[in-house]
């Protein structure tokens, strides 16, 4: 990665992104705003490769922000980071054209891993209805609808509820996911099935 903005209100949860990209891509020009017009002020005049995008800005929202970003920077990566997931949010974001709609509870990791794949030339389409099959990988139908809330973004804790079962439940049928994909976490098992 060579550059990338990241758009964020709360000092605190900028600075923290902004700190973890460059402790990956030390040689990476990063910029960090807190609103959608300093946002567009700043893609037009530095073209960053990357955009990590607030659902929630003063200003806008997921939807509105990445259609607006794109008209300044088409083909670019924008990766819509919300605290609470909501499905029409989501959709919008994605409809938009954004590449990810990610939980703040992701992980570094997971974070960087979707980065990663966007760079290459990868999609993250989390949020689309595409399951994979549960024979495709030796699931059972249960775990299957785990996976399917895990490519689409949702906690753990979401994807109990949304289930009606236990959030300890769900850490089973995820470990269980994992040692059935050959994947460490739930970056690498969505990424894993999107590409099969």
């Amino acid at each position: 990665m060579k550059s990338a903005l990241v758009v964020e209100d709360h000092a605190v949860v900028r600075d923290g992104l902004l700190l973890l990209l460059r402790q990956n891509y030390p040689d990476a020009e990063l910029w960090g705003v807190s609103d959608l017009a300093s946002a567009l002020s700043r893609a037009r005049e530095s073209q960053p490769e990357v955009v990590i995008l607030d659902c929630f800005l003063p200003d806008s929202t997921a939807g509105p922000s990445s259609r607006a970003l794109l008209e300044v920077l088409p083909g670019v990566p924008i990766v819509v980071l919300t605290g609470e997931v909501d499905e029409e949010i989501r959709a919008e974001a994605l409809e938009a054209g954004a590449g990810a709609f990610l939980s703040k509870s992701t992980t570094s990791s997971e974070l960087l891993a979707v980065l990663t794949n966007l760079l290459d030339g990868g999609t993250w389409q989390a949020g689309q209805d595409e399951s994979p099959s549960s024979q495709d990988f030796g699931l059972t139908p249960r775990q299957t609808e785990v996976l399917r809330g895990l490519s689409r973004g949702f906690t753990n804790k979401e994807i109990a509820n949304n289930l009606g079962s236990a959030e300890a439940t769900v850490r089973i049928h995820v470990s269980a996911i994992f040692r059935a994909l050959g994947v460490s976490n739930r970056t690498e098992a969505v990424i894993k099935v999107r590409r099969s």
